[in-house]
């Protein structure tokens, strides 16, 4: 498998890591995220989200980085969202970096308006805020997403933030 994956093979390799999922023998726990890589290196996002969402506990933080950062610069703009979940799920801390990376994909494909929306109600119910930067850029290409649905959602995340800032300080 990993002979494939270094000559290029990469979704070869996706299937001999299949194979081996579903036999009844037990899988080494460092496999699933060798395999993650060599679908990363081989730009099989969907597949190496596949391997992520299933193995979450198993992937260290690196190998987690990895796959986020190529997966939102060049993942499938439908499952952006999906992957931002099960990075949350898993356990992870989601920084702003990713958010912006993802918010940047959906501003350069105004199509996809709706995603961004979702992304945003969601990073505000999980106590997610979108760092200022961000922020101006979404204010910025707002009419792209309509205007008042966006400062809706923006002004739910200032509230927040406030609120955060609050108990922040209050525990000091």
């Amino acid at each position: 498998m990993f002979h494939l994956g270094k000559t290029g093979a990469h979704s070869e390799a996706y299937t001999v890591y299949n194979m081996l999922r579903y036999s009844k023998k037990p899988m080494c726990k460092d496999l699933h995220e060798k395999v993650l890589y060599i679908l990363i290196a081989g730009r099989l996002y969907k597949d190496a989200y596949v391997v992520f969402k299933d193995n979450a506990k198993l992937i260290s933080r690196p190998a987690l980085k990895r796959f986020s950062s190529s997966f939102m610069r060049f993942g499938n703009i439908n499952l952006i969202n999906d992957v931002m979940k099960a990075i949350h799920n898993s356990g992870y801390k989601i920084g702003q970096g990713l958010f912006s990376m993802a918010i940047t994909r959906y501003i350069a494909q105004p199509e996809k308006k709706d995603l961004l929306l979702q992304l945003l109600e969601w990073m505000s119910g999980q106590g997610y805020v979108v760092d200022p930067s961000t922020r101006n850029l979404i204010l910025k290409n707002s009419d792209m997403f309509g205007r008042q649905q966006t400062a809706e959602i923006l002004s739910k995340q200032h509230m927040m933030s406030r609120t955060l800032k609050t108990k922040d300080t209050s525990k000091r």
